[in-house]
């Protein structure tokens, strides 16, 4: 690398600024959605539990995903309606037609998010992250879901977050 550059990328993380979410004083609160601690014990990843018509779901959090997902065999287990979709998703595994979608109530003690979701049949590798760990995983949750909901990801607490919204008065 030359000088140049090396003074660029110098100057460059110099001005980038850490935001501690904890000292923001415009949210100073935050309902906490799930502690991951032994989710990443259990499985090595993050899935948060919500309740859907009275019924506990799990999802898989994934930063690495723009969107998110239920798998088939959960909207048949859930008795959910299906809408039809009629769109392509790409990603890492090339091209795939979507053909419908379900819209689901994610509830937590303190929080309730609706979200369509697009349907994907995860058998393979939900039915082996349940054979290896006895968890069944409902679906995936990805930054489209995560962004919406302003949710944080604390890594070092090892907590979803979910910043408490100002009541209205």
């Amino acid at each position: 690398m030359n000088k140049n550059k090396r003074n660029t990328m110098k100057r460059i993380a110099k001005n980038l600024k850490t935001v501690n979410y904890r000292r923001n004083p415009k949210t100073k609160t935050y309902h906490v959605i799930t502690s991951f601690e032994t989710s990443v014990a259990e499985l090595g990843l993050i899935y948060a539990t919500f309740t859907c018509n009275g019924k506990a779901m799990n999802f898989l959090l994934d930063t690495g995903s723009t969107i998110s997902y239920v798998d088939a065999a959960a909207v048949s287990e859930m008795d959910l309606e299906l809408h039809e979709y009629n769109d392509s998703v790409i990603g890492l595994g090339g091209s795939q037609d979507m053909d419908y979608y379900c819209s689901l109530k994610l509830e937590t003690p303190e929080t309730v998010t609706v979200i369509d979701l697009p349907i994907n049949d995860f058998s393979g590798p939900f039915g082996f992250i349940e054979r290896e760990s006895g968890v069944k995983i409902h679906g995936l949750l990805g930054n489209n879901f995560l962004l919406a909901s302003k949710y944080v990801i604390d890594y070092e607490k090892m907590k979803v977050l979910k910043p408490k919204s100002k009541a209205v008065r």
